[in-house]
């Protein structure tokens, strides 16, 4: 079912700048202000009384969401490159249940990614990765009053070879 009526407002900037001829800086702000307008009642428990939404934000839908990232180029002098990336995700807390209460909201968390990458000049191109450097631990999704979590992706870590011939 859906509600009736709500009402959504946010702004997103994005931005990248190039300083000099190797260092990109990448800027992503977001912000988003929503409500329900309608009455939209839902049932806390199967036999408990209706609860009214009206008024309350929606599920999914943090009020800041903040990225920074910056990579780098160095060039070689046999025409290879090594390309250093690191990028900061803060997401702001929000409810991650359908259902909008204290224990269906989830905290506000922040992820470092970092990748380094070389492209030799000859045939091939080698990539290391690391999502969720830190290893943050959140959740994106709530179920059953709170006792059943959907955890976030973990540390990721990887090496890609590319081969091209």
């Amino acid at each position: 079912f859906n509600a009736d009526k709500a009402k959504s407002l946010g702004a997103e900037v994005e931005t990248t700048a190039l300083v000099g001829n190797a260092t990109v800086l990448t800027l992503n702000l977001a912000y988003l202000k929503n409500e329900y307008l309608d009455d939209l009642f839902v049932h806390f428990t199967p036999t408990g009384p209706p609860v009214n939404l009206k008024g309350f934000t929606m599920p999914h839908s943090p009020e800041f969401s903040i990225l920074f990232g910056i990579d780098h180029t160095f060039n070689f002098s046999n025409g290879s490159t090594l390309e250093p990336r690191v990028s900061y995700r803060w997401t702001d807390e929000q409810y991650a249940g359908f259902l909008i209460k204290p224990e269906n909201l989830a905290p506000s968390y922040s992820i470092v990614d970092f990748s380094m990458s070389y492209n030799a000049v000859k045939n091939w191109y080698l990539n290391f990765y690391a999502n969720n450097a830190l290893n943050e631990h959140y959740y994106t999704m709530v179920q059953a009053d709170g006792a059943v979590v959907f955890p976030g992706s973990p540390r990721t870590m990887g090496v890609t070879l590319n081969v091209r011939f």
